[in-house]
């Protein structure tokens, strides 16, 4: 295991800093360089904010699994939040049964209700004619927008 340096840490606080500032590209790239020195919690998150980026920028492949990594976290709360953006990356993928088994049982990963719906909300409303993910909004407390549509806020 890579020990990890000041340096490396920066980088995941850039990588931070240009997903909120949209500059996904920037956020992937700079999270990759940093994972190769870090510790296995800085390698989860530097994985969670490479598959952040990616799900933005349209790579579903690459969100994909990369947020499979950080799943993978010892961390229960970083578990459940890269969960519940797997979620989304199913959503996407069209698999909304994987959907909202994934955004369901994100809490009990780890991740705050509160989280879930932030996590969601960035990505704007899901479009959803399936049951299963109208049932996972219900467990986690979104608000449906209209018929089709989940808003969480």
């Amino acid at each position: 295991a890579g020990c990890q340096t000041t340096s490396e840490a920066a980088s995941i606080e850039r990588a931070v800093e240009a997903y909120d500032a949209g500059r996904y590209v920037e956020c992937h790239d700079l999270a990759i360089a940093a994972m190769s020195n870090l510790d296995r919690a800085g390698r989860e998150r530097a994985s969670y904010m490479a598959g952040l980026g990616a799900l933005r920028m349209g790579d579903l492949d690459e969100a994909e699994f990369r947020l499979l990594m950080a799943a993978e976290s010892e961390d229960p709360a970083a578990a459940g939040t890269a969960r519940a953006s797997l979620g989304i990356v199913r959503h996407k993928q069209d698999r909304p049964d994987d959907a909202a088994r994934l955004l369901a049982a994100a809490e009990g990963f780890g991740a705050t209700p509160r989280k879930v719906r932030l996590l969601v909300s960035r990505e704007g409303r899901l479009q959803c004619e399936a049951a299963p993910l109208a049932a996972a909004a219900a467990i986690s407390g979104a608000e449906p927008c209209c018929a089709c549509a989940i808003a969480w806020s």
